[in-house]
């Protein structure tokens, strides 16, 4: 990790506390009554110190400095080339300050853990609703002084993702040494005021921008500078900046751009992915210094967008930000939401109430998106493999946490294999409705992430399932005569929206027995397969995959 080493936060906070949620002491008892009782005996005796809660402020030569052994507040530093020609041959130079304003995640369930010890043998397991297992093992194994094949993650249903439940949190290793040190299995769920204060938020930057344009509406170059507030103690958040200004060109041909920034420690909670992760925050810069380019020039907001799109003819495209598209007709996307939209009539309206001094008034606001869902950072998993009984097992890296995996990959497994939807069974970490004995355990690095998991495992699927299309077409035409009770169906609540032209309807007599009146040790019919992920690697796993207990 990029970020200073005396930035890392313990456990338990020693000899001074940087934000509300710190931790300064741990309790332990049978019931939860009694720890919140114990607990509120915990008497702390604190020395106020001067806190800075703003990241411009924490950058300032007299501010308050959060780790003393650092010497600054500065965590990490987008450093920019330098290019004095960024604006040559522009007419007009707008600028703007844009401040995208930290948010709490809010999951519908809030963090927790269940510590076991002693499974497997020697080293413990740990049930946690994460978005990324490997990461809490890799992270926990050498916290408690384990190896990493000693200790196995299961994520259950997650609860609601959306980039917190990816970071790995110090009320995880508290637990687990406790399980550990007192050999029984130990339970720590937060409250939902603990939520808003200890787990990581998102967003948190300030944006200064400039935008170099022709007369006729032509962009020449864009320059800024980012402040990113990395909260008490800098993670992820804090390295969003990167990804900020490798978006930062959106859809538009720029040739120029020149962005540099810097993270800070602050008191606050500390900052980390959230819902698009440093893209969402490059899409608002230059989508409003586009505007405040289009009311300089007297332009129409679409019109100056159409100007700049880059060309459907010119993909693939390497931007000056760093990132290469592949395919794009934006121009094509924009026509059909102003259709959907009736800009014009809009837009007329909106005059009409100024003509007449309307005490309400209209806005009309016009932005376009692309995003990086497939950047690489992370490794994913897909194969596909088809039975003498014409089914297909499509095996995955990841797992749903409420934002569409499942259905998507449903629809993505059927259109690769070629297989009826009412044939194919979908795997993941968390199983769904797999047949007695299919299931697969997937083990790659990787963490649930909707855009990124659908994009890159619907290729990985495609390139699977196209050296093998033909015997799965033909394994299907010879499952014709399959009973009922060996074929199943998608649930009525997971349908797929998308291209399904090619996919036949099931029918009635592909249906299986109702999924409440089959027995779970039907060997014929659907069985209720396992709701958990495991980043359980040790040696005997990785040759006999080990599912968790089923629910």
């Amino acid at each position: 990790m990029m970020i200073p080493e005396e930035m890392n936060r313990p456990p338990l906070a020693r000899d001074r506390v940087r934000f509300v949620g710190d931790i300064v002491a741990a309790v332990v008892a049978e019931t939860r009554a009694q720890a919140v009782d114990a607990a509120e005996q915990v008497l702390v005796d604190y020395d106020p110190l001067p806190a800075v809660a703003d990241a411009e402020a924490a950058l300032a030569e007299d501010a308050p400095i959060l780790f003393p052994e650092h010497g600054s507040n500065a965590a990490l530093t987008l450093r920019a080339h330098e290019d004095d020609t960024v604006f040559d041959g522009a007419d007009v130079i707008v600028s703007g300050r844009f401040r995208n304003q930290r948010l709490a995640g809010v999951p519908m369930e809030g963090n927790g853990i269940v510590a076991v010890p002693g499974e497997p043998q020697g080293g413990i397991t740990l049930w946690v609703p994460t978005q990324g297992p490997h990461a809490v093992r890799d992270a926990l194994a050498p916290a408690i002084g384990l190896g990493a094949a000693l200790v196995r993650v299961v994520a259950p249903a997650v609860g609601g993702g959306f980039g917190p439940k990816a970071a790995v949190y110090v009320e995880y290793m508290i637990a687990a040494k406790a399980a550990l040190d007192l050999g029984r299995p130990v339970k720590w769920t937060e409250t939902r005021s603990e939520n808003m204060v200890a787990m990581v938020q998102g967003r948190g930057q300030v944006q200064e921008m400039e935008l170099g344009l022709k007369r006729d509406g032509t962009i020449v170059g864009l320059r800024g500078n980012i402040v990113s507030d990395g909260g008490a103690y800098p993670i992820l958040g804090a390295v969003m900046m990167f990804m900020t200004r490798t978006m930062s060109s959106g859809v538009y041909r720029i040739p120029k751009i020149v962005i540099g920034g810097r993270a800070a420690a602050t008191n606050t909670t500390p900052t980390a992915a959230y819902r698009g992760a440093g893209r969402p925050e490059a899409a608002s810069l230059i989508e409003r210094i586009i505007d405040l380019g289009a009311a300089e020039l007297g332009l129409d907001p679409v019109e100056i967008r159409r100007r700049n799109f880059i060309p459907p003819d010119e993909f693939p495209f390497t931007t000056a930000g760093g990132a290469t598209y592949d395919v794009g007709e934006y121009e094509k996307a924009l026509d059909a939401a102003l259709d959907a939209a009736g800009y014009d009539a809009l837009r007329a309206e909106q005059a009409e109430r100024r003509g007449r001094g309307d005490t309400k008034l209209m806005g009309i606001g016009v932005s376009c998106y692309v995003e990086i869902t497939a950047p690489g950072i992370f490794k994913e998993f897909g194969a596909l493999e088809v039975a003498t009984d014409g089914g297909v097992t499509v095996r995955v890296g990841t797992s749903a946490t409420g934002r569409g995996t499942r259905p998507r990959s449903q629809c993505w497994s059927v259109i690769s294999s070629g297989c009826r939807w009412s044939r194919c069974a979908w795997c993941s970490p968390t199983p769904l409705r797999c047949r007695p004995g299919r299931a697969r355990w997937a083990r790659a690095h990787c963490r649930s992430e909707a855009p990124r998991s659908s994009r890159r495992g619907r290729w990985s699927w495609r390139r699977a399932g196209s050296s093998r299309r033909i015997s799965w077409r033909r394994a299907s035409r010879m499952s014709l005569s399959a009973t009922a009770a060996s074929t199943w169906r998608e649930s009525p609540r997971a349908r797929c929206r998308g291209p399904t032209s090619r996919l036949r309807p099931a029918t009635t007599s592909d249906a299986p027995p109702a999924w409440n009146r089959v027995s779970p040790t039907s060997t014929t019919g659907i069985r209720a397969p396992p709701r958990s992920r495991s980043a359980h690697t040790s040696p005997s796993s990785r040759s006999t995959p080990r599912p968790g207990p089923s629910r």
